[in-house]
């Protein structure tokens, strides 16, 4: 979206193609130069649109008029956040909660701090347009993404910060070169190096917290905010690890902070069957699908349970509902076959079972079914022609 502005900055430095501003031709090469942004302006104009598209979609992704206006007032904290991550990039983590009450005093000190800042860069534009440059494509690059508009859960993210972290690097890579020009050359390798090894070893302390879910979550837990986001995936990697109670503890906190997601319901409903309840998983899996009512796994997980549980119309008008969702969901069609052969609809269930095994040949569960189904069909039909 920011390509355009880009293209502007560029043309300014390095490849210096603006047009002059005074002399003879002046105006026809500001037209020509105009017209040649035009296509990529359509193209960025036509990419904004398809972005924002999907948001209808996704109510939850909508946010009020008074709502805009915090994220405007929080725009110039998220920009001194982002500066913060480039130059101290201490506490990363995979997910930072969003903050949209920030002190007021903070957020004038950070708007002071952002204006001063480009009038540093503005005044510095003749013996280092670089600066310039970096700057403008800092700023460009990050105000789609920069908490202007919502684009999920988080704040602000790293991965945010990768194509504006480059106009930064230019910025002062730049700067630093000018400033150390009276001094010799023999710094500039030096320096290069310092950095280069810097960023390594924070790089290799990073990678470490990726090892898997169970170590990112937990990292997150350590150095942001509770988040309902976070307590979810936490809770999901410690119930993947077996470490239940902690896992019930933080899927527990996921829902007292509120919101419309299924899945800590879904996983404690997990934790309740492995600990012998069938009961509590019934009605927590019941809440779950009463905030995702079209969620075919819900009630396809649902219509297992209520199978086992004996509720066998319930039970089989939800497996039927979780097929006609997500057609291609072969948990649902297993489960739904399981029930219909148990029913002695044998065909049907027959049809299931090689649904679902189009979808997972390699399933053996779904090869054990089907074989057990087609044989009480050969042992039917052997015993209806004697």
């Amino acid at each position: 979206i920011a390509f355009p502005l880009l293209l502007v900055l560029l043309d300014f430095w390095p490849l210096q193609r603006l047009p002059a501003v005074r002399g003879t031709g002046a105006g026809a090469a500001w037209g020509r130069w105009l017209r040649e942004k035009i296509p990529h302006l359509l193209i960025a104009g036509a990419i904004a649109l398809v972005t924002a598209l999907p948001w209808g979609a996704h109510p939850e992704m909508a946010t009020a008029t008074g709502i805009e206006w915090q994220r405007v007032a929080a725009l110039p904290c998220n920009y001194v956040r982002y500066l913060g991550l480039l130059l101290w990039p201490a506490d990363l983590a995979v997910l930072y909660p969003e903050n949209l009450d920030y002190p007021p005093l903070l957020a004038a000190g950070a708007l002071l701090l952002m204006l001063g800042l480009t009038f540093a860069a503005w005044r510095l534009r003749r013996c280092q347009p670089a600066v310039l440059v970096g700057w403008g494509w800092f700023l460009f690059t990050l105000l789609p993404v920069s908490g202007i508009v919502r684009l999920g859960p988080q704040g602000v993210a790293d991965r945010y910060l990768y194509v504006p972290g480059i106009g930064l690097l230019v910025a002062a890579v730049w700067l630093a070169a000018g400033m150390l020009e009276s001094r010799g050359r023999s710094w500039r390798p030096v320096l290069a190096g310092l950095a280069t090894v810097a960023c390594a070893w924070l790089a290799r302390a990073q990678v470490g917290y990726w090892e898997n879910s169970l170590t990112l979550w937990s990292h997150a837990a350590a150095v942001t905010p509770p988040s309902a986001v976070r307590h979810v995936n936490l809770g999901n990697a410690l119930l993947k690890a077996g470490r239940l109670p902690e896992a019930e503890a933080e899927l527990t906190a996921a829902i007292a902070l509120g919101g419309m997601d299924p899945r800590p319901w879904v996983n404690l409903a997990v934790i309740a069957q492995q600990r012998g309840d069938p009961a509590r998983a019934r009605e927590l899996l019941r809440h779950a699908l009463a905030l995702a009512p079209a969620d075919a796994r819900i009630l396809s997980n649902l219509g297992s349970l209520l199978d086992d549980l004996g509720e066998k119309a319930e039970a089989r008008a939800l497996l039927e509902k979780a097929v006609r969702l997500q057609p291609e969901l072969a948990e649902a069609r297993i489960n739904l076959g399981v029930l219909l052969a148990q029913a002695g609809e044998l065909d049907r269930a027959l049809d299931c079972f090689e649904a679902a095994a189009r979808l997972k040949p390699d399933d053996p569960a779904v090869q054990r079914n089907l074989q057990l189904v087609r044989q009480q069909l050969a042992a039917r039909a052997a015993g209806q022609s004697r």
